[in-house]
């Protein structure tokens, strides 16, 4: 049973989860490109930007995130360039009580 379900939730390996990507960071928000499309995602729905270990997590949702990990933010200023201009994009949303 616990391959079973391993095997329902290991992604494609050239798939929209894992596959190759193209990020377009805008003033309407972020569209992510790959393969077999792309996705939008309004500046409304980040619910925060985290950094950890020099990568940065935009969380979409919850449990949802992109990652732009350290490799793919050389040089530094990218990096700077990247968080300013999502921070100037995305408010912070209070927390809510469960």
């Amino acid at each position: 049973m616990e391959v079973k379900i391993a095997q329902c939730f290991t992604p494609n390996e050239n798939g929209i989860m894992i596959g190759p990507k193209e990020f377009e960071i805008s003033a309407d928000g972020i569209k992510e490109i790959h393969q077999y499309g792309y996705n939008f995602y309004d500046w409304d729905v980040v619910e925060h930007i985290e950094e950890v270990n020099g990568s940065i997590y935009v969380y979409v949702d919850k449990v949802l995130a992109i990652i732009f990990n350290p490799e793919s933010l050389k040089p530094d200023k990218c990096k700077e360039d990247l968080l300013a201009t999502m921070n100037k994009h995305v408010t912070a949303r209070p927390e809510v009580d469960d």
